[in-house]
């Protein structure tokens, strides 16, 4: 599946503001006879190591392609950008247990050449909101 993402920040206002858009081709899960797919993106901002933010969108239920549309505004200085990793985890909400489906991780810890890009355009260009698709990765972990 895919994620979309947007984010921008302003270097006066010390705020990192991250808009998560919508995922689409996101896999049914497979709960005893049903097939479906009940998403949330929980988005951690994370500096040298150390989280410094929790958020969790809505739950979308029974979508593969759902619409989140949730702005998060984060306060981080200029100076701590540089070295900040924005992970983004898709998962499965569950009744009992959660399932997870999936990561985008853009900033210092960024896996992929269009997650670096993507980071890249947002400290190259403060105030303006730069969106992109990203490939969800798979991932198998507990935060």
């Amino acid at each position: 599946g895919k994620l979309l993402i947007a984010m921008s920040h302003n270097p006066i206002d010390k705020k990192l503001t991250v808009r998560v858009d919508s995922a689409r081709g996101l896999p049914e899960i497979n709960f005893d006879i049903f097939l479906i797919s009940d998403a949330y993106i929980k988005v951690d901002i994370w500096f040298t190591g150390q989280k410094l933010f929790s958020r969790v969108t809505k739950v979308q239920y029974k979508s593969k392609s759902p619409i989140f549309n949730e702005v998060f505004i984060f306060d981080v200085s200029d100076d701590k950008l540089p070295q900040i990793t924005i992970s983004f985890r898709v998962k499965h909400h569950g009744k009992l247990r959660e399932k997870h489906i999936g990561r985008v991780d853009l900033g210092a810890n960024a896996l992929t050449e269009i997650e670096y890009r993507h980071w890249e355009q947002v400290l190259d260009k403060p105030h303006l909101e730069i969106d992109q698709w990203h490939d969800i990765r798979s991932y198998n972990g507990s935060e």
